[in-house]
């Protein structure tokens, strides 16, 4: 990142507004990224990959940086990486019968969950969460989890 500041800050700078406009990063974590011009323009491609198969590129920057996601941004093709983020991001097709049962099951089992939540306790949320996927044994969407446990509870 030095090198590249060092060299030529103006340009550095551009491809971070370009990419913040185009791409809606968080520049602070493109930032850990790269330091090589080399390295920006390899992330530029894979961004442009990203996005052109309408995924979430500052997902994607959050997944590396916070290593969600084991890739090697400049040795693997982009083609394997955003298979490997595809990957990371699919959720398992379960229907709402389904995940009911689940949920009636998890809301027995943990009555002190259940009952903080009701009095305002809203982390008791995130362990229910956990216990239904854990329970069902794949991986689905947090939100949807979420709201189908706040309603039966409710």
């Amino acid at each position: 990142m030095n090198e590249i500041k060092s060299s030529n800050p103006e340009l550095l700078e551009t491809i971070f507004s370009r990419w913040e406009k185009d791409f809606k990063v968080n520049k602070q974590l493109t930032e850990l990224l790269f330091e090589t011009a080399e390295e920006a323009k390899k992330i530029e491609e894979i961004f442009s990959n990203l996005s052109k198969q309408k995924l979430d590129v500052n997902k994607f920057v959050n997944a590396v940086v916070n290593k969600k996601i084991t890739v090697n941004l400049f040795e693997e093709n982009i083609e394997e990486i955003i298979n490997v983020y595809k990957k990371s991001i699919q959720v398992d097709d379960v229907t709402d019968e389904d995940l009911k049962k689940i949920i009636i099951k998890v809301i027995g089992a943990n009555p002190q969950a259940v009952s903080d939540l009701k009095s305002g306790k809203t982390q008791s949320i995130n362990f229910l969460v956990g216990q239904v996927m854990r329970e069902a044994k794949k991986k689905i969407d947090f939100k949807r989890l979420e709201s189908l446990i706040t309603a039966m509870i409710s």
